[in-house]
Parts: structure tokens; sequence; C-alpha cells
């Protein structure tokens, strides 16, 4: 069972800050886990006014509810899940602590970094409308915690960030937890390595065959044929970290600039565990 809070946080530090507060979620049934989602939607305002630049930021966090009253495991899989996902300092908190401390850095580091630049515009006069539009920051985190492949907890942390840049940028992190032990399982304890030439053909074909539907074209047959759209130009496909062990597949998501320009967008890869089989490092 999946079920939503939101929560009303403020940074320490903040002038002013706007909450949003929603109605709760829907819930849905997830089979053999229990999840539930802590909300935050909180806008931060330099100087208590609308008009001025701020600083909205969104959080979905998942984690997991014991299934019992003598589940002595969540609590330690919950905080690898925070630790893994968001940064070690946060590895001794609860969820509730997690989300009030994240949020708090966010908006705190967003004041620190715009808040002097902001003070000398308009020392110097400048106009509410003639101030830069990269004061206005935005980040939207959400997550998704679900049972993977047998003895495998999935997580996944979706991060859209603009800061003032040309473009902003949303990265897919992809987590993998033993549900016995609280462990990520990387990439080197789930495939044989020693075959990673025969993983990455399988790869290879499946960018080839996603690059032809993103460039709407039949012509990419080949490495060569993908470097002309500025694809793999390093000149090999490789096993990315960011991989999800699932039932039936495993999900291989290659960010935006890992094998291609910011212009052909993020590589989100399936192969099924039938193909993959042969290639897995302990085969039970």
């Amino acid at each position: 069972m999946k079920t939503k809070k939101y929560l009303l946080y403020v940074a320490a530090g903040c002038l002013c800050a706007t909450i949003s507060l929603p109605s709760c979620g829907s819930r849905r049934q997830d089979a053999g886990i229990r999840t539930e989602t802590l909300r935050v939607d909180t806008t931060f305002c330099l100087d208590g006014s609308s008009t001025v630049p701020s600083c909205k930021l969104t959080l979905d966090f998942a984690y997991l509810q014991p299934s019992s009253e003598d589940d002595s495991l969540t609590d330690h899989l919950n905080r690898r899940i925070i630790a893994s996902g968001f940064g070690g300092r946060y590895g001794k908190d609860t969820p509730e602590a997690f989300v009030r401390h994240f949020t708090a850095d966010y908006l705190e580091e967003y004041r620190t970094d715009v808040e002097p630049l902001y003070k000398e515009d308009r020392k110097r006069g400048t106009a509410t409308e003639d101030l830069p539009a990269w004061y206005n920051y935005e980040y939207e985190f959400t997550t998704r915690l679900e049972e993977g492949a047998a003895g495998v907890i999935n997580y996944t942390i979706q991060s859209f960030m603009y800061t003032g840049g040309a473009h902003p940028n949303t990265v897919i992190q992809c987590l993998n937890f033993d549900r016995r032990t609280g462990r990520v399982l990387p990439k080197e304890e789930v495939f044989d390595m020693n075959r990673q030439t025969d993983i990455c053909g399988l790869l290879l074909q499946a960018i080839i065959e996603e690059s032809n539907r993103k460039m709407e074209t039949d012509t990419i047959t080949s490495l060569q044929g993908l470097q002309t759209y500025g694809i793999l130009l390093d000149g090999t496909a490789f096993i990315p970290d960011n991989f999800l062990l699932q039932k039936e597949a495993v999900t291989f998501v290659y960010n935006n600039y890992d094998i291609a320009p910011y212009s052909a967008g993020r590589f989100i890869l399936s192969l099924p565990n039938s193909a993959l089989q042969p290639y897995f490092k302990n085969q039970n």
C-alpha cells in the first residue's frame, strides 16, 4: 500500500516561504512492500514579495513502511536509501528528518548564492522587471520505490534542476538494494564483467534501435551511423551505473550527455532477463 503525506517545512534563515499543500494523493497496492511518500512543495522568496526572485522546490520522497511490528530491517533500508540517493550527511536521518534537512539545505544554498547579487542590483536601482531571469531557481525531485527482481528493491530518483544556465537539466538515478542487507548492488556484482563485451553488444543494438526512433529514420545500422548524429563519439557502448533489476527485464538509463548531445535526450533501454541471463554474475 502506498500513501502520501504533505508536510510544511521552512528552511532556517529564510525571509519568506510560501507553501502549497495539495490534497492527499491516491493510494495503490505494491506487492510485497508497503510504501509511503512525503511531499514538500515550497516557494522561497528573497524579501517577502512574490514579484522578486524566488526558488521553487518540490520533493516527493518515497520510503518503506514496516511490514510488521517486529520488522527491524525497514529503518535500516530507509537510511541506506537516503544515504545512497541523497548523500551520506543525511544517512542517520529518519524520513521525516531527511525531508526537513534536505529542504532547508537547498533553500539556504539558494539564498546564499543569490541574495548578495540581488542586494547589489537593488542598491544600483535595478527595477524588478529588469532583474536577471536566472535569479529564479527551480528544483524538483521525484522518487519511486518498487519491488524489483527477487530479493531486490528498485529506487529511482528523477532530479529536475534549473539554476540559471542555458537550459534546465533532468537526471535519473537508479539504485538497486539487496532487500536482506540494504546494500546497493553495483554493476560489478550483478553482471559478469569478463563478458561485458557481449553485454555491450546487446546495448549497442538497443542504442541503434532507439536512435532510429529518436531521429525518425531507419538508416542507422552501426556505430559509424550513430556517430554521424553525435552519439557514442567515444567509440563504444558501455554498461551504465544507472540500471534497474526488474522482474522481467533490466532497464539501463543513459542520462543527457552520457552517450549523446543534450538535443538527443536521455536513452532508456530495456533488455529482457532472458537475453541477459548468460551474463548475470550469480545464476541461481
